[in-house]
C-alpha cells in the first residue's frame, strides 16, 4: 500500500466521519446529558462495535449479509427499531443546565452498550465497510497487515470526530439553558429517527 493510496483513504474517512450519523449523535447527546466521562464510555462503545465490524470485512464474514436476504432483513430491523427507542428516549429526555446537575443519570456501562449496539446492529455498516476497504487493498501484498492498518486509522480518526462531538455538547450544556437542551434533544432525536427510516427502507443494491 502506498504514500498516494493512505492520502486518499484518508481523506474520504474524514469526510465520512465527520457526518453525523447515529454513534455521532449518540456522542453529542449523551455529552449534554451525562458529560464527558459517560460520553467518553459511550465512544468506547462505538469504537468497539466498529473494530469488530472491520474485523468481520476482514475474515471475509461481510459476505454472509450480502448472500443471507433473511439475516440482513433480521439485523436491519432490529437495528431501526433500537435506533427509534433511543429517538423516543431522546425526545422526552429531562434536561437541566449542566451547572444545577448533582450528579450523572447515567452510568458509563449503559452508554458503553448502548454506542456498541447502535454499531452492531447497523447491516449497513458492515455492507458499506465490505465494499469500501477493499478498494484500498493490494492483493499482490498480504491482507491482513492491510485490513490491520486501515482499521486502526479508520477507528481513530471516527475516535477524533467522536471527541469533538463530545465537546460540544459538553460546551452546549455549559452555556444553554433548559429549553434550549431540550431543544437540541429533540432535533438529535429527529435525525436519529431519520436514520432509523432510512436504515428500514434500505435495500440491497
Amino acid at each position: 500500500m502506498n504514500s498516494a493510496t493512505l492520502i486518499v483513504f484518508l481523506t474520504t474517512i474524514f469526510f465520512l466521519c465527520i457526518s453525523p450519523g447515529p454513534t455521532m449523535l449518540l456522542a453529542l447527546a449523551t455529552s449534554m446529558n451525562s458529560g464527558i466521562r459517560v460520553a467518553f464510555w459511550g465512544v468506547c462503545g462505538a469504537t468497539l462495535g466498529n473494530a469488530i465490524l472491520i474485523g468481520l470485512v476482514a475474515f471475509g464474514l461481510g459476505s454472509l449479509l450480502t448472500a443471507s436476504l433473511t439475516v440482513f432483513t433480521v439485523l436491519k430491523f432490529i437495528g431501526s427499531a433500537y435506533m427509534c427507542w433511543l429517538a423516543y428516549q431522546l425526545w422526552f429526555a429531562q434536561t437541566v443546565p449542566i451547572i444545577l446537575k448533582e450528579e450523572v443519570r447515567e452510568t458509563g456501562q449503559h452508554a458503553f452498550s448502548r454506542a456498541a449496539t447502535v454499531s452492531l446492529t447497523n447491516p449497513k455498516g458492515i455492507l458499506f465497510l465490505s465494499v469500501f476497504l477493499p478498494q484500498f487493498i493490494d492483493i499482490h501484498l498480504p491482507t491482513t497487515p492491510q485490513y490491520t492498518l486501515l482499521g486502526i486509522l479508520l477507528l481513530g480518526m471516527d475516535l477524533i470526530m467522536m471527541a469533538g462531538y463530545i465537546l460540544l455538547g459538553r460546551r452546549a450544556a455549559s452555556l444553554l439553558t433548559s429549553g434550549h437542551l431540550r431543544l437540541l434533544n429533540r432535533v438529535c432525536a429527529l435525525f436519529m429517527l431519520f436514520l432509523a427510516l432510512g436504515l428500514a427502507s434500505y435495500q440491497r443494491s
